[in-house]
């Protein structure tokens, strides 16, 4: 028997947008992802991608890895 099943994460409500803050550095690998630096807010704008997320950064818009940011409520 497997451990307790863990509810999966919320789904973002319709113009709601979730709001987390970078855990560490990290430089843009490919042309469609954006780089941010410890402490940047990220928008997050899309989950759908699995381990990576289409989040806001400043002016700029692109991929982000999911577990570079942890969640706050703003």
């Amino acid at each position: 028997m497997s451990g307790p099943r863990r509810p999966p994460p919320p789904i973002p409500r319709p113009g709601h947008v979730q709001v987390v803050r970078a855990l560490y550095n990290y430089t843009a690998q490919q042309p469609d992802e954006i780089s941010f630096e410890e402490g940047d807010i990220l928008y997050i704008v899309d989950r759908s991608a699995g381990p990576w997320w289409k989040a806001k950064v400043g002016n700029k818009t692109g991929l982000i890895p999911s577990n570079y940011g942890k969640c706050r409520s703003y």
